[in-house]
Formats: structure tokens, sequence, C-alpha cells
């Protein structure tokens, strides 16, 4: 998911459209987050 996220953030670079990177980073960064947290494979 957060590749996918990332792929759309390129595509916005490209076409120097900052104000949709500004909108992608929060759901990236949640994603990286989910991703720290192991969430839902982490073991308890």
């Amino acid at each position: 998911m957060a590749a996918g996220i990332l792929l759309i953030i390129c595509f916005h670079l490209m076409d120097k459209d900052f104000k949709g990177v500004l909108v992608e980073l929060p759901f990236l960064l949640l994603n990286l987050v989910i991703i720290y947290l192991k969430h839902p494979f982490k073991n308890t």
C-alpha cells in the first residue's frame, strides 16, 4: 500500500503538482506507521 502511495506521489512530482503531494503525504505516513507497528501481524 505504501509503495502505491509513493508511486502516486512520484506522478504528482512529475507533473509539479505539489498540492497533490501534500494531500498524499499523511496517507504515506500513516502507512509507514502501520508497517512500523507490524499491524496486524504483531505477535502478542
